[in-house]
């Protein structure tokens, strides 16, 4: 059988090219995509194609023999990846995360342009008693992506900023099945909220340094209105981050009779608790933002800040905090998801045109609305070794350095353990979920033309890898668009399911 199975597996992964229509060349009116681009989208819609619902891969050691026991111990359903912007055009892969944020590919397709077409080959591949590991769904794969690249992807371009309504539905967690094969976005959990953070707290800061601070709070980049002279409020910092519904606020108070002292005052809406747990995230980093910029200018509401900063803060170091931990999805506690289903209209880039030098201020600031989760693993047979063998890690959005330097890549990452309103690089050998990556370029009108484009994404069970944090992010960048350049012209791409 292994001759047999070896020949097999050497003909199915043997490399082919596969014709391309003329849905490469769009229409003149589009925004500058480039061939990579569109061939990235291509891969895309083939992803949101295929049903991983029953294969199952697991993170044992890929080299050598490894017993059944082991294997099924250490499966977990597969999650299937679409990576951009790889050898000009892009790659499937299928596999299982570790707990630990490593990937265990069992096979990786990729998809490189060429003169007469593209070349679908293989790169990497793991065998099972010389059989290639989940060798039907690779067959799938790959000739969907060959159906894709012929036909092009059913991709629109609509004005506007992304419809986000109706994307996402509440769902329970598939629960795991005897073979252990959980899904890989369980056991995903948050801190509780500090009781620092809540409705009403005013924060009180000096009058003396009322001008500065009112300067900071309209520079932070975030939708900011100015009533003086009223109870309102000098200064409202909206805090919806592109969320529909009441706002969350920060506000400034001042002037008012018998106060020496002006306030900051906190203003949370009723919401889920990872609505919530968005809005801390987003009110912590502005809140350290103004305290770093306003070191020199309001010295005294840098202090106070930073002391109120302290109370929210999380004690990470803690050994113990997973008995803390809140869960975030299970079979019992549903949560909102983004599934693959025929019909759905999902955002895959926005364009923007308009007159400032970057927007990567934007995307910094459309990330804070993201959630950042915590994670927890350990081995061992007795309690001491596992609490000596214990790690923490966290699922949160990390931006890509390479050499040292920020990229304008955006992932959904496996990382560390930082605090909340830190800003995390990630290294491309580090496991993600999806990936934005923001391009500009000046055109001859001499109008910037940036486009935020979704670059890789990944899938299981039927739904996007954290595609709730992805709709955030774009509906945060959105609405952060327009609040600094409110004449700016937005148009979305989606992909039609």
């Amino acid at each position: 059988m292994g001759i047999f199975a070896a020949r097999a597996t050497k003909r199915l992964i043997e490399s082919d090219l596969a014709p391309t229509g003329d849905w490469l060349r769009p229409p003149s009116d589009w925004p500058a995509l480039d061939r990579a681009d569109l061939l990235t989208l291509a891969a895309l819609h083939t992803l949101t194609r295929i049903d991983v619902e029953d294969a199952t891969s697991t993170w044992a050691a890929a080299g050598g023999k490894v017993n059944v026991g082991e294997v099924a111990g250490k499966s977990l359903r597969s999650l299937l990846r679409v990576e951009g912007g790889i050898e000009g055009g892009c790659r499937f892969v299928l596999g299982a995360v570790d707990p630990v944020g490593g990937f265990a590919g069992d096979w990786s397709l990729q998809a490189t342009p060429e003169a007469a077409g593209v070349r679908l080959a293989v790169p990497s591949c793991r065998t099972r008693e010389d059989a290639l590991v989940n060798a039907d769904l690779f067959a799938w794969v790959r000739s969907a992506h060959a159906q894709t690249l012929a036909d092009g992807p059913p991709l629109r371009l609509t004005d506007g900023p992304p419809r986000l309504d109706g994307l996402a539905e509440s769902q329970a967690l598939r629960a795991p099945t005897v073979f252990h094969d959980a899904s890989p976005f369980a056991d995903d959990y948050v801190m509780p909220l500090p009781s620092a953070f809540r409705d009403g707290v005013r924060i009180p800061v000096p009058a003396t340094e009322r001008e500065p601070l009112v300067a900071l709070l309209h520079a932070c980049g975030l939708p900011v209105a100015s009533r003086p002279g009223t109870d309102q409020g000098l200064c409202v910092v909206d805090l919806d981050g592109g969320r529909p519904g009441p706002a969350a606020r920060l506000r400034l108070v001042g002037g008012l009779p018998g106060m020496d002292t002006d306030e900051l005052v906190i203003e949370l809406p009723q919401e889920s608790e990872l609505g919530r747990q968005r809005t801390f995230r987003a009110m912590v980093c502005l809140l350290w933002r103004i305290a770093d910029r306003g070191r020199a200018a309001c010295p005294q509401t840098v202090r106070i800040l930073a002391g109120f900063l302290e109370d929210c803060a999380v004690d990470r170091s803690d050994p113990d905090r997973q008995a803390m931990f809140r869960p975030t999805w299970n079979p019992d506690l549903p949560l909102d998801v983004v599934p693959l289903r025929p019909g759905t209209s999902l955002p895959v880039a926005l364009c923007v045109r308009g007159h400032r030098d970057s927007l990567m201020e934007c995307l910094a600031a459309a990330q804070t609305w993201l959630v950042v989760r915590e994670r927890t693993w350990t081995r061992g047979m007795r309690a001491a070794s596992r609490q000596n063998n214990r790690i923490y890690s966290m699922r949160r959005p990390a931006f890509l350095t390479r050499d040292g330097n920020r990229l304008p890549y955006l992932r959904y990452a496996h990382t560390g353990v930082a605090d909340v309103e830190t800003t995390v690089l990630t290294g491309a050998d580090k496991m993600w979920f999806w990936e934005c990556v923001l391009k500009s370029s000046v055109g001859a009108d001499g109008v910037r033309e940036s486009v935020l484009m979704v670059d890789g994404l990944s899938q299981t069970d039927g739904v996007l890898g954290y595609g709730a944090e992805l709709l955030r992010l774009l509906g945060a960048f959105a609405r952060l668009v327009r609040s600094v350049e409110p004449a700016a012209e937005i148009r979305t791409i989606t992909l039609e399911l």
